[in-house]
């Protein structure tokens, strides 16, 4: 089974969807690298939850495999560019396992495991280059930080309410955003923000 992989063209002025085909996957994640290449990760085809990886630079190419099978994890890439994927669903679990990718050797790692196992969970960089995971089946208000500095998890300021099936990302001013997502009885139609000095508002 074959899908189809929609990039935009990224000049401004003309700005049009361009596709291009791809090997099957859903339920994968989803990094841009420092030098632009993009790396889809896990995820599930016709033939269950995957390890493999997708490297896009200009066509597709399979990339390193995963050292755990999953799907509906969270990835994010640091200040140094190194790719982090973290938790997910695989083998009949939620999964905790945190790998660690150096983009320019192709080696995937195993580091310290999130202190909470969870799925369709989301994940976002701070300015400084700190990795921040956010909800989750089974982790829901949860906000982790992986510090880059210490190369450890610290516990961040829980959410509000509990959410999966979101998505995270910081402004440059050093503002986290979490947008959509829900729970298993309502979608959420608000916007939850978090500043370091202020916390959720």
């Amino acid at each position: 089974m074959v899908m189809s992989a929609t990039v935009l063209a990224t000049t401004p002025a003309a700005a049009q969807w361009e596709t291009v085909e791809m090997p099957a996957r859903a339920q994968h994640s989803v990094v841009a690298l420092q030098d632009g290449r993009l790396l889809a990760l896990g995820g599930t085809d016709a033939d269950g939850i995957q390890a493999t990886t997708l490297v896009y630079d200009g066509a597709w190419e399979f990339g390193p495999r995963l050292l755990t099978p999953r799907r509906g994890a969270a990835a994010c890439v640091d200040g140094d560019g190194l790719v982090h994927l973290v938790g997910g669903y695989g083998d009949g679990a939620q999964r905790a396992e945190h790998e660690i990718l150096d983009p320019v050797e192709l080696v995937w790692t195993s580091a310290t495991p999130l202190p909470a196992a969870g799925w369709e969970l989301a994940c976002a960089t701070d300015p400084a280059g700190n990795v921040h995971v956010l909800g989750g089946e089974s982790r829901l208000a949860r906000h982790d930080i992986w510090d880059a500095e210490a190369r450890d998890w610290v516990q961040g300021e829980p959410m509000p309410e509990g959410r999966l099936q979101h998505d995270a990302i910081f402004g440059p001013d050093g503002t986290l955003y979490i947008v959509g997502g829900g729970s298993r009885e309502e979608l959420r139609t608000d916007l939850l923000v978090w500043r370091e000095d202020e916390g959720w508002f």
